[in-house]
Order: C-alpha cells, then structure tokens, then sequence
C-alpha cells in the first residue's frame, strides 16, 4: 500500500512540475525572445532539455535498445521532430517576437483541443458529440475574440501576425 501512495504522489510531482515548466514557458518565452533569436531560443530550450532528460531516458532503457529499430520508426520521429518540435517551437517563438505572451497562453492551450479534435475527426473518423461541436465554437468565439484585440481593441499587425502564428503552433501541434 506504501508503495502505491509513494508512486502515486510521485506522479502527481513530476505533472504539477510538467504543468509548472510548460506554463512558465510562455513568459520566459517573451522574455528570452527580446534578447536572443526565436530559433535559438527554441534550440537552446530542448538542448537543455535534451541535457537533464536523456540520462533519466537512459536509465529507464537500462538493459533495452536506446534508439527505435526500422526505416519506419525513425520516418514517424523525423516527421514529428520537424512538426510538433521545429515548426511548433518556430511559430511559437517567433510569435512571441510580434504579440504578448499572454496572447500565446490565451491562445494556444485553449485551441489545442479544437484542433486536436477536428483533426481526429477528418483524419480518423471520430465522432464530434454535440457537447464536443458547441464547446469548439465558444473555443473559436473566444479564440476571435483575442485575435480581434478583445475590448480595448489596441491591435497592431505585428500583434495580428504573432496571434496568427500562435493559432498557427497550435495547429501543427493538434496535427502532431
């Protein structure tokens, strides 16, 4: 029973530590972005990341192949690192450049799931509830609203663009 609780609370650590990192992202994002380039920013984050994770992959492989086997599993990673890694963290990135961070958290958190959705549907035939249908259209009305400049309507067309390509991220990341 001991071990269930301690692996049970060791989990829910390592998801308020994921969630915490994620979150973070966007404002540390804004920030590193005005000093240093979007692409650089972006490869410096997974070089990082890259740093402190690949020993903990490592030793969870402990006595397993590292690296997949066969043509088709190396395609599937290539095919995801150049969209949901390198044209995700690009849009994202260099929207930060154009908009506010906090169009990007108003943005793409909250539109991942429309995407995502739409995309299982046209592309693996799930069914879309009507529940799922009225829930993506407050989603796109909110996601408008944002895009519009909201009430203070203090919009500029770099601001348009970053939003633009902040939607753009999240799309690439539902397709992933």
């Amino acid at each position: 029973m001991r071990d269930r609780r301690a692996a049970a609370t060791s989990a829910s650590a390592g998801l308020l530590l994921v969630a915490f990192l994620w979150g973070a992202t966007f404002t540390t994002g804004k920030a590193a972005v005005h000093d240093i380039p979007a692409l650089t920013t972006a490869m410096l984050r997974f070089g990082l990341a890259t740093l402190v994770l690949l020993p903990i992959y490592a030793r969870q492989r402990r006595g397993h192949d590292l690296l997949p086997r066969g043509a088709a599993a190396w395609r599937s990673i290539i095919l995801l690192g150049a969209t949901a890694v390198f044209a995700y963290n690009a849009l994202f990135f260099g929207g930060l450049r154009l908009a506010p961070s906090s169009d990007s958290i108003l943005l793409i958190p909250t539109t991942n799931p429309i995407w995502t959705a739409l995309f299982a549907a046209i592309i693996l035939r799930d069914r879309v509830s009507q529940r799922l249908g009225i829930g993506m259209i407050i989603a796109i009305g909110g996601m408008l609203l944002v895009l519009l400049g909201g009430p203070s309507a203090s919009f500029s067309g770099d601001r348009l663009l970053g939003n633009l390509m902040f939607i753009a991220a999240a799309i690439v990341f539902g397709l992933s």
